[in-house]
């Protein structure tokens, strides 16, 4: 978002006030409380008790001005941690951060008695990279048409060129799948894999499950899928959690 901070006579004459809930006070809920974050042109401040009280206050030289000022703001939150930049620098990083956001609201404040100073805000754009429980990421299995071994997993996106697919995955079979969890370049631990054996991404021959399921790993079971089954993929160990109505569902333990 971006934030207007008029000509004042005093630099913390102006403030704005952010809060991640609900109400025009502080945030409170057991031993954990939080006041909102008062961001000023040049930096901001904020206390909290998480039970260990605490402060921050984080003001910056080079952003010490009297004229008026427009400042961009970026809040960001996500695993647990919250971190506030202002003008692309960080002036507040909260490592742990206790409660989990439901909303965000601005107020203004002046106190200038020389200035018809003004504060504004202006362009609050809000991402959201929560997925939903039932949303995943599209995926597709690439099996060797011939060994019938799992060659790789890709994204569904870079997937898109036949003519690239078929010089990249020659005599290979592709099927669509989703993955539920993060992933960097393998799944990260605790993702889950569902796989659509019976729908195949690009037309070919059936997948039959053999003995060898991932590249220089023989695959445990067998020849066939059996729910709680293991098998390893380079340091990672994927588990069969089920395999019925044509549904291969894989989970995904880092050693």
């Amino acid at each position: 978002m971006i934030c207007f901070f008029g000509k004042t006579s005093s630099i913390y004459g102006q403030r704005i006030e952010i809060r991640l809930w609900e109400g025009q006070y502080g945030y409170g809920k057991g031993n954990i409380s939080y006041k909102p974050i008062t961001l000023k042109r040049d930096g901001l401040e904020t206390s909290w008790a998480h039970p260990q009280p605490g402060t921050a206050k984080n003001f910056l030289k080079g952003l010490y001005t009297l004229e008026p000022v427009w400042r961009h703001v970026k809040i960001e939150c996500k695993t647990g941690k919250l971190k506030v930049f202002l003008d692309g620098n960080l002036v507040l990083n909260f490592l742990k951060f206790k409660m989990q956001p439901t909303m965000i609201s601005f107020g203004g404040g002046i106190n200038d008695s020389h200035f018809e100073a003004k504060v504004g805000i202006n362009h609050v754009k809000i991402i959201s990279n929560i997925q939903k429980p039932n949303e995943g990421t599209k995926i597709i299995m690439i099996v060797d048409n011939t060994t019938n071994r799992v060659k790789n997993i890709e994204l569904l996106e870079t997937m898109n060129d036949p003519e690239i697919v078929a010089k990249k995955y020659p005599n290979s079979n592709f099927y669509k799948g989703i993955l539920y969890g993060n992933y960097s370049v393998l799944p990260a631990n605790k993702a889950v894999l569902a796989i659509d054996t019976n729908e195949r991404f690009i037309p070919g021959d059936q997948f039959i499950p053999g003995d060898q399921f991932i590249p220089g790993d023989q695959f445990i079971p067998g020849d066939q899928f059996i729910s709680g089954d293991t098998f390893n993929l380079t340091n990672t160990k994927a588990k069969i959690i089920n395999n019925e109505n044509d549904k291969l569902i894989l989970k995904i333990n880092h050693n």
